[in-house]
């Protein structure tokens, strides 16, 4: 097998998906286009760019304050499985 495809087919077992062989091809020429969009910018000339230690101007940020929130049995009503108020999921650890 194709050492990209067992990497999307890993990435789809991660992420519990399961995919056609069509699918899963598309998903490889998709990750290799991506790739060299990001190898593209490897490239591009900063030469004179100074580098910012932040893109965001915390005057730009909201205050942090504490709002009301939805009701914890209306948000568990959604669950698929749940345990003493909370949700329970799969345990997912390589």
């Amino acid at each position: 097998m194709d050492e990209k495809i067992k990497l999307v087919k890993h990435l789809a077992d991660l992420g519990m998906l399961t995919f056609s062989d069509e699918e899963m091809q598309a998903m490889v020429n998709d990750m290799q286009d991506i790739i060299g969009l990001i190898d593209g910018i490897k490239d591009a000339d900063v030469e004179g760019v100074t580098a910012k230690l932040n893109v965001v101007a915390f005057a730009d940020l909201r205050e942090d304050a504490a709002k009301p929130s939805m009701q914890r049995e209306d948000i568990l009503r959604n669950a698929a499985k749940q345990e003493k108020d909370s949700f329970v999921v799969a345990k997912v650890v390589e």
